[in-house]
């Protein structure tokens, strides 16, 4: 998806960071069905607090048209239905969310990263805006991608601070009936991760100018379903990474539980 956006953004003539994908839903959709992970978002690069005015002015124009057609994109599935959308104007402020909720404006010289085009479309448009590498995991694995100039994985994140994230762009009901259908065995998820890959002026090339990124959150046990035939139990999978981190995980045919 990378590729797209940068083909996309210069095929149409756009300058960087302002760029919206009208189709993004229908694109990101199905990357997110194929990949099996729960969001996908995009979030171009501001460099400084003096580039904040003018992509507010950007995300405060009523002319967008990537939300819209997003969710209609999202009736038209099935996965949820048009009542639900607040389809009320974007946050007009770049914003940070503290540890303890606290919500201020994103400040101190940059970059900052607001939050842009994402799949599923948020039910709360005032997602929309919110400073993505202020999150502790994000800031981290941003740090990395800027200085390899390749996608990176971030650390295992516990549930709530993937919750945190999930409630920006839902209300608490919502959340618990699209959780519930992605829930796996009736088991809740334990592990989320985040793959953060860059965006580029040019497509192909990772020595232009990097100007945005996408990230997509997804938990580990979605991978380990349906590995093994009916009948064969008793394997443990641990999934270690580099933050010396790990997660271990039983496999009892189709299954996966949390070891006991």
């Amino acid at each position: 998806m990378s590729q797209v956006i940068s083909s996309d953004a210069k095929a149409r003539g756009y300058r960087h960071p302002y760029y919206e994908l009208p189709n993004f839903e229908v694109v990101a959709g199905a990357v997110r069905t194929q990949s099996v992970v729960e969001v996908i978002t995009y979030s171009p690069i501001l460099e400084r607090s003096d580039d904040i005015p003018d992509w507010i002015k950007y995300t405060s124009r009523t002319d967008h048209t990537w939300l819209a057609a997003s969710v209609d994109a999202a009736v038209q599935r099935g996965t949820s239905s048009r009542h639900e959308y607040d389809m009320g104007p974007f946050t007009p402020a770049v914003y940070n969310v503290a540890k303890n909720g606290t919500i201020y404006d994103a400040d101190g010289p940059g970059p900052f990263s607001p939050l842009w085009l994402i799949s599923p479309p948020p039910f709360r448009p005032g997602s929309v805006n919110f400073n993505i590498i202020s999150f502790d995991f994000a800031q981290e694995g941003f740090a990395v991608l800027n200085r390899t100039r390749n996608a990176v994985f971030s650390r295992i994140l516990v549930p709530e601070e993937f919750h945190n994230l999930q409630e920006l762009v839902m209300t608490r009901d919502q959340y618990e009936t699209y959780h519930n259908e992605i829930v796996i065995n009736g088991q809740d998820h334990d592990a989320y991760s985040v793959y953060m890959a860059p965006v580029f002026v040019d497509a192909f090339d990772t020595n232009s100018t990097l100007v945005g990124f996408l990230s997509t959150f997804f938990t580990w046990d979605r991978y380990l379903v349906n590995l093994l035939p009916q009948g064969i139990r008793g394997i443990i999978c641990v999934i270690r990474n580099t933050c010396g981190q790990a997660v271990s995980y039983e496999l009892v045919g189709n299954r996966v539980s949390l070891p006991l």
